[in-house]
């Protein structure tokens, strides 16, 4: 399996970790054995430093996650334009879960991004469903920030796209 995650390095660790709970569902098998020795079959992953501006191919992946990076209009123009490439361009159409916390303006791409119009007529055409935002409420979240010192409790509305994962 083929993962494929743009955030930043701390949204990276709390993300692995998230991820390993999730997939512990899927594919994450444990096995007691006879002395009850538990045995963890884990995912192994490795780091790619990819550049989202390069003119490098997206690497195919199974699953793509871009967590709340989308911090300027730049920025998340080019994250819609690599999920237009991964979905479009492969032959193996990944799943994509991408997270917002922030909804800065100029920051949604599935509007502003010429390329992902088109996808839709695409994904229309192949009986797919259609990339769309969702508002979630996450409740009494405790977070902390670059100019907070200490710790905070509060909810956060999150705009997500959660793709592909109904077609298979």
């Amino acid at each position: 399996m083929e993962l494929i995650i743009f955030c930043t390095e701390s949204i990276l660790i709390s993300f692995f970790l998230f991820f390993l709970i999730f997939w512990n569902h899927y594919s994450i098998n444990t096995s007691i054995d006879d002395n009850n020795i538990v045995t963890y079959n884990l995912v192994l992953t490795r780091q790619l430093d990819f550049d989202l501006f390069s003119e490098m191919s997206l690497p195919e992946s199974d699953i793509i996650i871009a967590a709340d990076v989308l911090y300027n209009p730049e920025l998340a123009t080019q994250v819609g334009r690599r999920i237009y490439e991964a979905i479009s361009q492969n032959d193996k159409i990944p799943k994509l879960i991408v997270t917002d916390s922030q909804k800065f303006h100029g920051t949604d791409f599935l509007v502003e991004v010429t390329e992902l119009k088109e996808l839709s007529s695409l994904l229309k055409e192949r009986g797919l469903e259609q990339l769309q935002w969702e508002m979630r409420q996450l409740k009494q979240v405790c977070a902390s920030g670059v100019l907070v010192d200490e710790d905070q409790t509060y909810d956060v509305d999150v705009r997500m796209i959660c793709w592909g994962w109904e077609s298979q």
